[in-house]
């Protein structure tokens, strides 16, 4: 029967053969040698010992209970033998490159981190620049939402790279006991230079002369300028980002979508086709195209342009960006240029102003009460909605016509309809002001039904067509305003001062001081 001896290797217990911890005392105590003459030799020791832990345990988490000499040689296979490395030449060249890699473990490097070191693990394990990983997970936080979601569980799985060891597996070199002394060596050397750059400072402070203390004065006032520098690039980036490609996504939706445009209503979310309601206002549908073309570029070369500032901020580019500001110069100029071309030749139609009165008695009863009522089956708050409905008899339909009311000196009731329109010339603007239809009619000669549209012909296109109407009553005369007038009346004068609002649903007669309220009502409506 083989002796067993308890030995503690790492900070990890193990039951091991006589035989084999005679054998791993032979490969530490080589290893000892190999490195005495170093001043870390310790410190990668200590390392070398923590990897032997590791892989030993593995063979205990397979069910071996007592560490053989096979699994100690296997062991020292995998870390190598310092005269494995003792060759010269070209034997040596080879045997390096055939240790110097090993399989890649993902771990976070928070030597190199950012927040935790996620995104610097994942660079090591996929081999790329880590600034492409945290710009992935930045455009999936405001593409998709859950950027941020997918980081949290990231820094929670992913183990931290601690130990020498695991810092090597990350980078996918060997963990042998060459590499291991490596990386060690290297970690002391920067902590050697870091010491003596931080004595250098001290010893240079202490001297207390004038100069160095100015000097210090000065590289204290540089480096908190340094920090402020910093911290508005990266607040400044942020935002340029953030604003940038909120623009580009939002302009890149509407375009594909051919320009279907959100508008917000008291009715709940509306939308209407932009082209459809350029092409109400451009009738060339070349230059409604180039027009679409100019608009797009307008918001989106802005929008590139601050997408890249903030990537540039943020990630404190150095290669100069000279050419892709001169590209996106010219094509924001070209935008301008275009815009203007055609915000001018559109401004052409549109010199003009002329305004055509019609005048109509109506037939109504002169003892009963004029009920005013909207007779408007559709009811719609949001022009810019309305505009892009065309009728079914090819007209373009307009909402919200006016009405005020005023007194007259006469006995009859008169509906003034007041049509206006823009174009090219008087004769244009007043031939398009005169083909505006109002459909309103009288019911029972008591009513008077008022539609909350209007229309014209297509051809005519949107040329600022409007309708206001005047209601002229005689002195005497009682009028009802239905509850859903609110939509028409406009700023209807009356003796109370009383808001448009609040004069639906009650009773106003004229006087000789204006439309007065009206209590007593005897007569039969």
């Amino acid at each position: 029967m083989k002796k067993t001896i308890h030995i503690n290797i790492g900070g990890v217990p193990f039951t091991i053969d006589e035989d084999a911890y005679q054998r791993l005392n032979e490969y530490l105590e080589l290893l000892r040698q190999h490195f005495k003459n170093k001043a870390e030799a310790e410190e990668i020791i200590s390392d070398i010992e923590l990897r032997i832990a590791e892989l030993l345990f593995q063979k205990v988490e397979n069910g071996k209970k007592i560490i053989s000499i096979v699994d100690i040689d296997e062991v020292i296979d995998i870390l190598g033998k310092p005269e494995d490395y003792e060759e010269t030449g070209e034997e040596k060249s080879e045997e390096s490159k055939s240790t110097s890699s090993g399989p890649k473990r993902v771990y976070r490097d928070e030597d190199s981190a950012v927040i935790a070191g996620v995104c610097s693990g994942l660079g090591h394990y996929f081999g790329i620049d880590p600034v492409w990983i945290r710009l992935i997970f930045v455009i999936v936080f405001f593409t998709m939402g859950f950027g941020v979601i997918v980081y949290l569980i990231c820094w929670f799985v992913i183990p931290t790279a601690k130990t020498t060891a695991e810092k090597l597996e990350m980078k996918g070199e060997a963990v042998n006991f060459e590499n291991i002394g490596k990386k060690v060596e290297e970690n002391v050397k920067d902590l050697e230079k870091k010491i003596k750059d931080l004595g250098k400072e001290a010893s240079e402070f202490s001297k207390g002369n004038l100069k160095d203390t100015g000097n210090n004065f000065k590289n204290g006032i540089y480096k908190l300028a340094s920090l402020i520098e910093l911290i508005f690039r990266k607040v400044f980036g942020v935002a340029f980002f953030v604003v940038g490609l909120l623009l580009f996504s939002v302009m890149c939706v509407i375009a594909l979508n051919e320009w279907q445009i959100m508008s917000f209503t008291n009715d709940g979310v509306q939308s209407f086709n932009g082209s459809e309601l350029l092409g109400l206002i451009v009738d060339n549908a070349e230059n409604r195209y180039w027009i679409l073309i100019s608009l797009t570029m307008l918001i989106i070369v802005p929008a590139i342009s601050l997408l890249f500032s903030g990537i540039v901020l943020l990630f404190n580019i150095k290669k100069s960006t000279k050419y892709v500001n001169i590209i996106l110069l010219c094509f924001f100029v070209f935008a301008i240029t275009s815009t203007s071309y055609y915000a001018y030749q559109l401004s052409a139609e549109f010199r003009a102003s002329e305004t055509t009165t019609e005048t109509h008695t109506l037939a109504l009863k002169q003892d009963k009460v004029l009920e005013l009522v909207n007779s408007s089956v559709e009811r719609m708050d949001d022009d810019l909605h309305c505009i892009s409905q065309l009728s079914t008899d090819g007209k373009i339909n307009h909402f919200h016509p006016t009405l005020t009311i005023e007194k007259t000196r006469g006995n009859e009731v008169e509906l003034l309809l007041i049509k206006s329109s823009k174009g090219k010339t008087s004769t244009d603007a007043k031939a398009k002001a005169s083909h505006i239809e109002y459909l309103f009619s009288v019911k029972d000669s008591t009513q008077l039904l008022l539609p909350n549209k209007y229309s014209y012909p297509k051809e005519d296109l949107i040329r600022g067509q409007d309708i206001n109407m005047v209601l002229r009553i005689p002195v005497g005369k009682i009028v009802y305003l239905d509850k859903n007038m609110e939509e028409i009346i406009y700023d209807i004068p009356n003796t109370t001062n009383t808001y448009d609002g609040n004069m639906i649903e009650k009773y106003w007669i004229m006087t000789e001081d204006g439309l007065s309220p009206y209590e007593k009502v005897t007569v039969d409506i």
